[in-house]
């Protein structure tokens, strides 16, 4: 990265790696490194590979270690140009492009992370027609209770077997089995009706919303994960406040069965482009199976 006092390069000398210090006068910290591109920052410096080259006394590249000794070799320019013909080369940071199969892929893993975070908030404000509809008022906090904790106890698991399996299925059966959950939901007779559909949209909760950070890590670089990664955590906030708001929205304009209703066709979306789109190359892994563990 810049600094005042310039970057960290690394020159292979003699069979060893040194570390030497590329002094670049602050004023000019987008100089050429021999029309290689300039100096590029990637979070940890510069690295150039240069093999047997020397420094010159006036400026170029400098030892950072007490002791250092110099290669030999051609010369460096003092002001941290690399003369051209010399054979050295420095290779920036290759810009990422997301394929057109990819941004459908993400998109639709956005969708099934809308569906699954909102599904934890947008209940809350109907709470009280529903308890007055169905009853159950010494036990509404089940609810919640019964979505959370199914997908907490499905996560680990889920993660474990999508490793040995494959995760387009898992996705695919998650999206699935959240849409029953809603359907059951939305249509409960009575109260625990309710809470046994809650418990099912958990079951796909817990499967969606780690294995839509997974797949990012499978189909992005390393490189550029986070910011992707970081996008699909921005869905989870915006539903943490978009949720109550539509959800007291939806209740008073429809009644309260459609917060379940209302998140179908944003699944069959999300189905239609996981199942379209998503190719994953999988290698089965090998693994034991805790079922005790598991139970």
């Amino acid at each position: 990265s810049h600094l005042d006092q310039g970057v960290v390069v690394t020159v292979d000398a003699e069979g060893g790696r040194t570390p030497y210090c590329l002094a670049v006068p602050p004023r000019e910290p987008d100089r050429d490194l021999a029309g290689a591109g300039g100096l590029h920052p990637d979070g940890r410096g510069v690295a150039v590979d240069v093999p047997h080259h020397r420094s010159q006394d006036e400026g170029g590249l400098h030892p950072v270690q007490s002791g250092g000794r110099r290669p030999e070799g051609p010369a460096l320019t003092s002001i941290g140009c690399l003369r051209p013909g010399e054979g050295t080369t420095m290779t920036a940071p290759t810009a990422y492009t997301m394929t057109a199969e990819h941004r459908r892929v993400f998109l639709g893993l956005m969708l099934g992370m809308f569906v699954a975070s909102i599904s934890q908030t947008i209940v809350g404000p109907a709470m009280p027609r529903i308890v007055a509809e169905l009853g159950g008022m010494d036990h509404y906090a089940w609810v919640a209770t019964a979505a959370m904790l199914v997908s907490a106890i499905v996560v680990p698991i889920v993660g474990k077997l999508s490793d040995m399996f494959g995760r387009r299925e898992f996705y695919l059966g998650g999206l699935v089995v959240f849409m029953v959950g809603s359907v059951i939901s939305g249509l409960a007779p009575n109260f625990w009706t309710l809470v046994a559909g809650r418990a099912v949209q958990g079951l796909g909760m817990g499967t969606l919303m780690p294995l839509s950070q997974t797949i990012i890590g499978d189909i992005i670089p390393a490189r550029q994960r986070g910011k992707y990664q970081g996008l699909m955590g921005a869905v989870f906030g915006v539903t943490s406040v978009a949720g109550p708001i539509a959800g007291g929205f939806i209740t008073d304009a429809w009644g309260w069965r459609w917060l379940f209703f209302a998140a179908l066709p944003v699944g069959v979306v999300a189905v239609f482009i996981i199942g379209r789109f998503l190719r994953l190359d999988h290698e089965p892994t090998r693994g034991r199976i805790d079922v005790l563990g598991i139970v």
